[in-house]
Parts: structure tokens; sequence; C-alpha cells
């Protein structure tokens, strides 16, 4: 059985800056603008957000050639678009998805993801809440933002 992967992104509320994929060290070892930061600091402005071990619908020529670029250096185990599957969600992010319901109607919602008592959820508008991972089972699912660099989403 493979285990989810643990693993955290952080949210510099002072610097206005998301840095994406920092293990649980370096958290600890936070460096905006290169100095150690301090547990002061670390209160007051930073903000770490889990990855919720799943993924978007996001399909690889959707996205631009930067993120592609960036996939294909940094995430990629052979250099290609091969083991694209979809982009991490991590807490914070704004989901936007489409499902089918009575067997004929699309629906559209769009939630942050949080978490809520025993899992990850997505708390969509009019107080619904879906199960994160049942959302994702959604005819279409993707990441349009997140909470804090896209709040007017």
């Amino acid at each position: 059985m493979k285990q989810r992967e643990i693993k955290f992104r952080a949210w510099d509320k002072k610097e206005k800056k998301m840095y994406p994929s920092v293990s649980f060290l370096d958290i600890w070892n936070f460096q905006p603008k290169g100095l150690l930061a301090t547990e002061e600091y670390m209160k007051e402005n930073v903000i770490v957000m889990q990855y919720t071990g799943l993924k978007d619908k996001t399909k690889w020529m959707d996205l631009t050639d930067e993120e592609q670029l960036d996939w294909v250096r940094n995430k990629s185990s052979n250099g290609t678009s091969d083991d694209w599957n979809g982009k991490e969600i991590y807490e914070g992010d704004i989901v936007k998805c489409q499902e089918l319901e009575n067997m004929d109607e699309i629906v559209n919602f769009q939630g942050e993801v949080s978490w809520q008592g025993s899992g990850f959820v997505v708390k969509a508008e009019e107080r619904h809440f879906y199960e994160l991972d049942f959302a994702l089972q959604a005819i279409k699912s993707e990441i349009i933002g997140n909470i804090y660099e896209d709040a007017k989403k």
C-alpha cells in the first residue's frame, strides 16, 4: 500500500509570497529574504498548508508553457510529461468542479479546500461541504487559485 506523501507549502503574509513544496524541516528553518526566521516571525507571518495527497484533473495541454517547463525540470521522474497526472491540491486552494447530478443536470461549484473534522473538504457557496476526494470524482475539477494569492476569487 502506497503511503500518502506528507509535504507543505508556506504563505508569508509579510512578504506576500508563496513558498511551494516545503518540507517539515524547511518550516523550522524558514528563511524569507535569506534570513533564518524567528519563532515570533513564524507565528505572526507564516501560514503553513498541508498537501492533501490528491490532485485535480488538469490535463497536460491545459498548462501554460511555464508550468510545463517547471514540471519537466523539477518534478518529472524521467524528464517528460509521461508521469503528469494533475496539479497537487493543498489546504487553502480554490477548486472549481463540474458534476453530473441526477444523470441529467450539470452542476458547477467551487470553494476553498480545508480540513474539517476527519478529512479535507471543499467549502462551497451556500454553506455546502463536499468531501474533497468525492468532489474530485466530478466530470471536471481544477485548481483556480488559492485564498492568499487569489483572495478575490
